[in-house]
């Protein structure tokens, strides 16, 4: 069989801490990267928003694909640390 996946710790890669304490927990690096995509996408948004120029054409495009990422997330079993980032708490970016 082929060797373990190596495992990273969320809170230490991307500055979320999980709400119900100190401990990190274990994370594949899928969700990491999920995690990772998403915070991405937010920090774009928020961005844009910004922008007096922006299109809402491309907001709407924004936000489908934030709502993608985080379905991502959701399907990966990251959905509690998706909406952290997603309501602007805890995160570093």
């Amino acid at each position: 069989m082929g060797t373990p996946t190596k495992r990273k710790t969320l809170s230490q890669n991307t500055k979320i801490v999980d709400e119900a304490g100190p401990e990190a927990k274990d994370y594949t690096p899928l969700q990491v990267h999920f995690i990772d995509f998403l915070k991405m996408l937010k920090s774009r948004r928020d961005s844009y928003l910004e922008d007096p120029a922006k299109e809402e054409g491309l907001l709407l495009l924004l936000d489908k694909s934030l709502y993608s990422a985080y379905r991502d997330c959701a399907d990966s079993g990251v959905e509690e640390e998706a909406k952290v980032v997603l309501s602007g708490a805890k995160t570093d970016n």
